[in-house]
């Protein structure tokens, strides 16, 4: 997982020993896309439980970016789970309503 301080440009990350990450990563780099999006960032996601992903969206929707998001019905509810904050904020929020499964059986 990335600094909070590391991934924000505007800061810097002075703890001695910070355990995160301050290099690239995976995460770092979606989310580098998320706050560049311009048009729409759609994501299908089978449970979103990553505060920084959350705020990233929230972000573009607010600076007038398209944000959809679909996700599993039964993760909804979970503990930690962000999707209603996003349909709270005017996101919108579309599961598969048990109908089709967000998995796929190999």
């Amino acid at each position: 997982m990335p600094c909070r301080y590391w991934l924000d440009p505007a800061s810097e990350c002075r703890r001695r020993n910070c355990d995160f990450l301050h290099e690239p990563s995976s995460l770092s780099r979606m989310l580098e896309i998320f706050n560049n999006a311009r048009k729409s960032i759609q994501v299908c996601i089978f449970t979103l439980s990553c505060n920084e992903i959350s705020e990233a969206l929230i972000k573009a929707q607010k600076r007038g970016v398209n944000v959809r998001v679909i996700t599993d019905d039964e993760q909804v509810n979970n503990r930690g789970s962000d999707i209603k904050e996003l349909a709270g904020v005017g996101i919108p929020v579309h599961t598969d309503q048990g109908a089709a499964a967000l998995t796929l059986d190999a």
